[in-house]
């Protein structure tokens, strides 16, 4: 334990950081008669750090902290990807686990699969492309009875009429809830 003296000294000391209080070093400090140890410094030995942790001075004594900064985890709410960059215990809002799938959620101790949240996704994507299907058949069909009610269709943009009326037909009738085992008719 040190101890102020009249007389100038050089001892050892093990500095630490300012705002995390972990041991960055040892090193001599030169201490003039009558003063004490500058901040950020004692000369208690610090103890080794081990794998994951960090030795860290803190109410006069130094103490071994987990250390997981740079570490990847993801949030169990949200399955989003972080990576760690404060000193301390793992929260117990993430894990080191990584999702499998989009669809994943944490179930105590691991992830399971939401099936129903992976169907209703399947069938919501399937609803869209059968309203963009729709739509473009639509666009083409509305173009060529255009040119038929001008008296401009060609025997061919005729043809193109049925062909896309038919497909359109086609594609309203598809169940989108049997995604992905949908035959999605082509023109």
């Amino acid at each position: 334990m040190f101890e102020m003296s009249d007389e100038a000294q050089t001892i050892k000391v093990y500095n630490f950081l300012a705002n995390t209080k972990e041991f960055i070093g040892v090193s001599d400090c030169y201490i003039p008669p009558g003063t004490g140890l500058p901040a950020y410094c004692t000369d208690t030995k610090a103890p080794e750090a081990t794998e994951g942790r960090v030795a860290c001075f803190e109410n006069d004594t130094w103490v071994l902290k987990e250390d997981y900064r740079g570490k990847t985890v993801w949030e169990k709410k949200t399955r989003k990807k972080m990576v760690i960059d404060q000193l301390g215990p793992l929260p117990e809002t993430v894990t080191f686990m990584k999702p499998m799938s989009d669809y994943d959620v944490w179930d105590t101790d691991k992830w399971v699969k939401d099936e129903k949240a992976e169907a209703n996704h399947i069938i919501n994507e399937a609803e869209n492309k059968k309203k963009m299907l729709i739509a473009i058949a639509t666009e083409n069909i509305n173009t060529l009875n255009d040119a038929l009610e001008l008296d401009m269709a060609t025997d061919e943009e005729k043809k193109q009429l049925v062909v896309w009326k038919k497909h359109r037909v086609e594609l309203s009738r598809i169940d989108v809830n049997q995604a992905p085992d949908i035959d999605w008719p082509v023109i």
